[in-house]
């Protein structure tokens, strides 16, 4: 005779044992659903502060340290970007393709339309040897033009730029009408990110006329080359 007991309690078991598998499924699938939320974050906050520098020190939270000094350049350099008496030349390396750069721009559009003190910018626009001009035009060359006082100039092979130490898109020197730079670097606390940080309040007091210590910060771009 079967016993009915019996059977119902294998039963109940069977259904218990299908519902706790049931669970781990669902828990896995969280669990793994989180993992991948929180590995995507990090690649974009990693890549949105990596400098493009193989130096982990300017990776990350440490990118935030400012030098106080402006590695030198040769004044022979410089001296066809000298601005007229009593105003500041920008200078900023431009890749045309580096979508990274459109958020620094956003930055100097907003430094300059609170400036106090007359600035010039000019762009060096960087197109590799061989390719047409036309090969610069892009939402960044487009942007860059579109400035208060631009100038555009096109930079075979990122020559200019490297001659004045200028590696990333994006990066800026501030020039003084006696030849002496003011700032160098980037004004962005990251790739996407425009908050206040060390180099937009540099140049921040740079526009308004202010006389600070020459400082240097990371660039948040791509590699011109």
């Amino acid at each position: 005779m079967v016993d009915k007991h019996r059977i119902n309690a294998l039963l109940r078991n069977r259904i218990r044992a299908f519902q706790l598998r049931g669970r781990c499924k669902y828990c896995f699938a969280a669990l793994t659903w989180t993992i991948c939320v929180v590995a995507g974050f990090w690649v974009l906050l990693d890549h949105d502060s990596d400098t493009g520098s193989e130096n982990s020190y300017i990776r990350g939270v440490s990118a935030i340290v400012v030098r106080h000094h402006v590695e030198p350049i040769e004044r022979e350099r410089l001296k066809p970007f000298l601005p007229a008496e009593g105003t500041l030349r920008v200078i900023m390396a431009l890749h045309p393709k580096c979508p990274c750069t459109r958020t620094t721009l956003a930055e100097l559009e907003r430094l300059l339309a609170a400036e106090t003190n007359p600035a010039q910018c000019t762009f060096l626009v960087s197109l590799p040897s061989g390719q047409p001009i036309s090969w610069i035009d892009s939402d960044t060359t487009s942007f860059a033009r579109k400035l208060s006082e631009a100038e555009i100039m096109v930079d075979i092979d990122s020559k200019l730029a490297d001659q004045l130490g200028l590696k990333h898109s994006g990066a800026m020197l501030i020039l003084r009408a006696d030849g002496n730079v003011s700032f160098a670097g980037g004004i962005t606390s990251g790739r996407t990110c425009s908050i206040v940080n060390p180099g937009s309040e540099a140049v921040a007091s740079l526009f308004r006329g202010e006389l600070i210590e020459a400082i240097s910060t990371p660039t948040f771009g791509c590699p011109l080359k």
